[in-house]
């Protein structure tokens, strides 16, 4: 990722990269997962599977559903490390498709038993929820809701943390994958009806409950997922392709030729741990360091007051906080 900075008073911008992340997408009817650098060319990066669901915890550790030989309790779910070595991290499953983190870094998973498992990070599995109707997609909210599409009602399903189950959403044909983007409203994939070939769509529903249709014409999609940007990208199944929608909606083609492509994850940016800056308009280095909490990041200089503080936002972006207190009380070295 590059980072431009332009000090003026106390005014400072970053400008990443654009597609600084790394796509995952699992092709289905390759067996294969297969990895998107910045520019959009695929690799593989494993085979041998029938891939679905794809997660990223806060590590940088993927974890993949696979379904096996499709039979009952044959799916499994792998974890593979950033070193590139892979674990069978669960096991025993029917299927397994939606994969989701909560902010606890533990791992939730649904199946063909239409029940949702969680797993710590140790791979303790329990039962969190049963009798869903085709659980799909799941995707955690800010405040730690887990929704759940569910296939064959056309309901979205919201638990809160302590298990407690509502539907937030009705009438949807086949919903599948669900992303929250960053001001909080959920995003649906419509599957559609398999009889017309471009039925599939893509909602929008607010905190409120007001659904908007952003995107249709599609041929089975199954999931979604954004980028740092608020870009988001859908796998049209049935037509082999990713598609990209930015922020303003403007759709174009990201990856075609795919066979059968199903679940998207990127993986998370890491923090930068130093960066150094030119103050304009003089020959001021700045020096930026992670504070032992990982989050707040200390501008140090030996010769410009106030010291500043920046905090880390995730999305590729910085804020600045003025901190009172001089540069050299400033931690970090």
């Amino acid at each position: 990722m590059r980072i431009a900075a332009i000090i003026v008073g106390l005014v400072l911008l970053f400008t990443p990269s654009t597609r600084s992340q790394i796509l995952f997408e699992s092709d289905y009817g390759s067996g294969t997962i297969n990895r998107f650098a910045p520019g959009g060319a695929p690799s593989p990066f494993t085979t041998g599977l029938a891939p679905t669901g794809l997660a990223f915890d806060n590590a940088g550790n993927l974890f993949a559903g696979d379904g096996g030989g499709g039979g009952w309790n044959e799916g499994r779910i792998l974890r593979f490390r950033p070193d590139g070595s892979s674990t069978v991290f669960a096991s025993g499953l029917w299927a397994p498709s939606g994969l989701a983190f909560d902010s606890q870094g533990v791992l939730f998973a649904d199946d063909y038993n239409n029940n949702i498992y969680q797993y710590t990070p140790q791979g303790v599995r329990t039962v969190f929820a049963t009798g869903l109707s085709g659980p799909g997609g799941l995707a955690f909210d800010a405040s730690g809701d887990l929704f759940v599409s569910e296939w064959n009602s056309g309901n979205i399903v919201k638990f809160t943390p302590g298990g407690l189950r509502s539907t937030f959403a009705s009438g949807f044909t086949r919903p599948s994958g669900l992303a929250f983007d960053s001001a909080g409203n959920l995003f649906v994939v419509e599957n559609g009806n398999p009889v017309f070939h471009d039925s599939g769509a893509v909602y929008r529903i607010t905190p409120a409950g007001i659904r908007t249709m952003i995107a249709s014409g599609m041929f089975g999609p199954t999931s979604l997922a954004f980028d740092s940007e608020g870009n988001f990208y859908v796998t049209d199944t049935w037509n082999g392709r990713i598609l990209e929608f930015s922020p303003d909606g403007v759709e174009s083609t990201f990856a075609s030729g795919l066979n059968l492509p199903t679940f998207l994850a990127f993986q998370p940016i890491p923090e930068p741990s130093a960066v150094t800056l030119l103050l304009v308009g003089s020959s001021t280095l700045f020096l930026l360091r992670r504070t032992p909490g990982g989050q707040k990041v200390c501008v140090r200089t030996s010769n410009v007051r106030p010291n500043f503080s920046l905090h880390w936002t995730g999305s590729s972006r910085f804020t600045l906080v003025p901190v009172a207190r001089s540069l050299a009380a400033a931690p970090g070295q």
